[in-house]
């Protein structure tokens, strides 16, 4: 029992909810039952303790890699040095970097292009091209 409300009614309640949506973290569950919590007088269970009591009963659910490692850097290809390691940037429109990542669409990917104000971090040239020739980034460029 904690502080004012049965732990087993939280967790059949969890369970519940899981039922119908498996995949149901942990903060939007504690928002769902927000409410619930408040019904059961259970005004002290707090966000940090909800999630003990989920790691309690095995209730947490782990999260799933987000991302697709895309960059090979054991590639055969030259790499430039730094030239602005001793450089001071004071001010906007002084160094401009530039990257291109893809898009994955349902049957392929497109390429954007991007140009970076390294001082204010803002974008200040875009290309959204289907292929990755030059001519994408040199229309961020422009």
């Amino acid at each position: 029992m904690l502080e004012g409300f049965h732990e087993h009614l939280v967790v059949e309640r969890v369970r519940e909810i899981r039922r119908r949506m498996p995949r149901v973290g942990g903060k939007k569950l504690y928002h769902m039952l927000r409410d619930d919590l408040q019904r059961m007088h259970a005004k002290t269970l707090g966000r940090d303790k909800f999630f003990d009591l989920l790691r309690r009963n095995g209730l947490l659910v782990r999260s799933r890699k987000k991302y697709v490692a895309t960059t090979n850097s054991q590639h055969r290809f030259y790499v430039y040095d730094n030239l602005l390691t001793d450089l001071v940037i004071n001010r906007v429109n002084q160094v401009f970097v530039a990257d291109i990542t893809y898009m994955r669409l349902p049957e392929s990917f497109c390429y954007l292009a991007l140009v970076t104000d390294v001082r204010s971090r803002s974008i200040v040239g875009y290309d959204l091209s289907m292929s990755l020739s030059i001519d994408g980034s040199l229309r961020a460029w422009r």
